[in-house]
């Protein structure tokens, strides 16, 4: 039983006598007509044959250059022109008979000559000329009107400039007038068999008629024939002969109008290069190639490159055995989805795999697992921005011969399987960038790896972001010269690196920049002798908190960029030699390192943590502190004045060491039974006097009886009461025979007297909240009572003093 200060009251309660109330044109062209023949019909009339002979008369005055080539078909026209004359100044017919034959054939001939000639003397006409036998002129629509003949050797000069004969840099250009070309007689190429650049650089060409005039059976180059024709929107090659073409490189290249292209029946069967044949056919959806004969070809670089809207490709039946270079063959083919079933192409002859399938960004599967790879030298950017690619393996290629690996697989964010172990890496020179930005990329399996070739290792694991391990410690890097950027980015947390060497590395700029989750780094036999380049080495790599250093390396100033340290606990902003030696600011550490005297391992410097804790007898937390300090320091503890508690037991360890491991203090207390407030008046009113016993309530109280116990739950409290004197009249100084009462809420009522503490409430703590005992004692109910018996009370004010007591039990005490 614990017992508290007394507090006291004054009761109050008067008499008198009364009672007191209260968020692209068609040309039309005439046929370059061939002169006629003496078998021509002679059923023309006189005057026909006078008209035409007298044209022709005018055209042959007109024509005394043309070119004495065709020397059967002048000699006819010669006679025609002679016996037209005789005829027109003569009134009776010729009785010759061959004489009247040949006035028939000048009359054909000179009919066909006139028709021919009103087109291609129009004045309106923009051009005309030949090239070989074949004339040509252009109309005022555009159309470049071809007449039968031969090309001879014309073509090679502008060739040889790489140069159409109507886009020539030395001569009139009318690459920007010619809309259409039509073809109005066969056209041959006896001499020169290359068409090389024959339609090149016409810009304003749209289409091709009669195509099938122009007899390209014994062609063999098709070089560039359409090269640069960017608004050609078709041509037909269905009705020529192929057949003897080996040449088709750059054939329509940056044709950039060309949406279709009949090419199903074509026969290339002796065509040697496709080289840029539809490179840069950025209009191009569709292309069916799939029964195409390549049995020939050596080189198939650039021919689909950006083929930006082509869909899909069937090139699964190709032969590509004597195939050398698919240098950029499908480069920036942004929109392929598939190129066919290729895993099993014979690439036996295959050199020059540099870009093959750069930037194909659609493309999520791609057929190379068999491919026989053993005498390609170059893979740079092989896969590289194949975004869409999810899967590759490569165990199976031979890459003995290979000597540049960089970009191989550059930006191939979707790229989460690569099985490239068996890869053969001795005569690789560059692994630049050759995984840069794989960013789902979990696992490299190429610890195996031979790079003692290698010289460069820039970005090479750049951006893989996903990138959890990498066991490549013991990689050969003594030739390596640059290692800037290399892991810059990557997910690892962990990097061992203990066996590179270093000693020709000048460039180690941003090596480890930026490697969010890298906590451990060994880089013990890294040496800086030769670095020149090193800015940011370790740059935001925040979380780096343990670093192995070598008697070979030095820090070559701030500009390395090592992390500082955190200061969150139990970390306090320093770099530690080992767990207990010397502690460093970053720039202290950078500053004062030595590798000759202070190579190892160096942490995050510890601070150990006391965790002070006070609580009360339910073992409920009353306050908290934490304490910081580097291991091996003193630290000491305080208790603390809390309001309702008593400090019951100071601990053993409240002062002590800081340890690695945390330590706890705690702070026992024992609460306190507090009478809060209590009234200084409790008034009973003003009343009549009375004949008979009156019992009176409360009327007024000036303040709460409040009670609070902090003691462990279940503890009993008990408030008792007591007056000091009896009810005393001010004026007459008279005992009233007053008797004084509590009664509780169920009527029952305990008598309060001047001879002791008397319990009137009894209670068991459940809380530790403050409790208004009298918050319903005023007026009936429970409260405190007052009992005047009859004819005791005189006309005065009386009063009385009242003591309260407050006693407790602790629980299980």
């Amino acid at each position: 039983m614990r017992k508290w200060p007394v507090t006291v009251a004054l009761l109050i309660f008067s008499f008198v006598a009364g009672i007191v109330s209260q968020p692209v044109a068609t040309l039309v062209t005439a046929q370059a007509a061939s002169e006629t023949t003496a078998t021509s019909s002679s059923a023309a009339t006189l005057d026909t044959e006078t008209t035409a002979s007298q044209v022709l008369a005018q055209d042959n005055a007109a024509s005394d250059d043309e070119s004495s080539t065709e020397t059967t078909t002048a000699t006819e026209e010669s006679q025609t022109t002679d016996s037209s004359s005789d005829v027109a100044t003569s009134s009776s017919d010729s009785t010759d008979t061959n004489e009247s034959t040949s006035n028939s054939s000048a009359t054909a001939s000179s009919v066909a000559k006139a028709t021919k000639s009103a087109a291609a003397d129009d004045a309106s006409n923009i051009g005309s000329g030949n090239v070989g036998t074949v004339e040509w002129y252009i109309n005022a629509a555009g159309e470049l009107h071809l007449a039968a003949g031969d090309f001879g050797t014309d073509l090679r000069v502008h060739q040889n400039a790489a140069e159409s004969p109507w886009a020539s840099a030395w001569s009139t250009n009318y690459a920007s007038q010619i809309k259409k070309v039509v073809f109005d007689g066969a056209v041959t190429v006896s001499t020169n068999t290359s068409l090389k650049s024959l339609f090149a650089g016409l810009t304003a060409l749209t289409s091709v008629e009669n195509l099938s005039q122009l007899q390209t059976a014994n062609v063999t180059s098709l070089q560039g024939m359409f090269l640069g024709d960017t608004a050609l929107t078709s041509v037909d090659f269905t009705g020529n002969d192929l057949s003897h073409v080996t040449d088709m490189s750059g054939m329509f290249k940056n044709c950039t109008s060309l949406g279709t292209l009949a090419t199903t029946n074509w026969n290339v069967s002796s065509v040697t290069t496709m080289a840029d044949m539809f490179n840069g056919c950025t209009n191009l959806t569709t292309l069916d190639v799939a029964s195409w004969q390549v049995g020939q070809v050596t080189d198939l670089g650039n021919m689909f490159a950006s083929c930006s809207k082509l869909l899909s490709l069937d090139l699964g039946a190709w032969d590509v055995s004597k195939v050398t270079t698919m240098i950029l063959m499908f480069s920036g083919c942004a929109a392929l989805k598939t190129i066919g079933d290729t895993d099993n192409w014979q690439t036996t002859s295959l050199t020059n795999l540099g870009s093959t399938f750069i930037n194909c960004a659609a493309l999520t599967t791609i057929g190379v697992t068999n491919w026989n790879v053993s005498k390609v030298t170059s893979m740079y950017n092989l896969f590289s921005g194949c975004t869409s690619l999810t899967s590759l393996s490569l165990d199976n290629w031979q890459t003995d011969s290979v000597t540049i690996m960089s970009y191989m697989f550059r930006g191939d964010s979707s790229l989460t399987t690569l099985n490239v172990k068996n890869l053969k890496t001795s005569k690789v020179s560059s692994l630049a960038s050759v995984f840069y930005g794989c960013s789902k990329l979990k696992a490299l399996d190429i610890g195996d790896w031979d790079v003692s070739s290698v010289n460069t290792m820039a970005s090479t694991f750049f951006g893989c972001t996903a990138l959890t391990s990498l066991a490549i410690s013991n990689w050969d890097t003594s030739k390596v010269t640059i290692l800037s950027s290399t892991f810059q980015g990557s997910g690892l947390s962990t990097l061992d690196l203990s066996g590179w060497q270093t000693n020709l590395v000048t460039t180690m700029a941003t090596t480890f920049k930026s490697m969010a989750n890298l906590t451990d780094l060994d880089i013990s036999s890294w040496s800086t002798a030769k670095v020149t380049t090193y800015t940011d080495m370790f740059a935001s790599s925040s979380k780096l908190s343990h670093v192995k250093l070598g008697s070979d390396f030095g820090f070559k100033g701030a500009s390395m960029a090592l992390p500082t340290p955190s200061t969150t606990a139990p970390y306090y902003g320093k770099w530690q030699y080992g767990t207990k030696g010397s502690t460093y600011t970053a720039a202290e550490l950078v500053s004062a390192y030595d590798g000759t005297t202070m190579a190892g391992d160096y942490y995050w410097a510890k601070q150990g943590t006391v965790n002070v804790v006070y609580l009360n007898e339910d073992g409920d937390q009353l306050a908290t502190a934490t304490l910081n300090g580097p291991i091996g320091d003193a630290y000491t503890t305080t208790a603390k004045t809390l309001t309702g508690y008593t400090l019951s037991e100071t601990p053993s360890n409240a002062t002590g060491v800081y340890t690695d491991a945390p330590i706890t203090v705690t702070y026992q207390y024992t609460g306190q039974l507090t009478l809060v407030s209590a009234p200084t008046t409790f008034d009973f009113g003003t009343h009549t006097i009375s004949a008979d016993t009156e019992t009176y309530d409360l009327t007024a109280q000036d303040a709460d009886l409040t009670v609070q116990s902090t003691h462990k739950n279940g503890s009993n409290w008990s408030l008792q009461a007591q007056l000091t004197q009896d009810f005393i009249g001010t004026d007459t100084n008279r005992a009233l025979n007053a008797k004084l009462y509590y009664q509780d809420e169920s009527g029952q009522q305990t008598r309060i007297t001047t001879t002791g503490f008397t319990p009137v409430i009894t209670t068991t703590s459940t809380s530790k909240d403050q409790v208004d005992v009298s918050q319903d004692w005023l007026g009936s109910g429970a409260g405190l009572k007052l009992t005047v018996p009859a004819g005791s009370a005189l006309k005065d004010n009386y009063s009385a003093t009242i003591e309260w007591n407050l006693s407790d039990t602790v629980a299980n005490e």
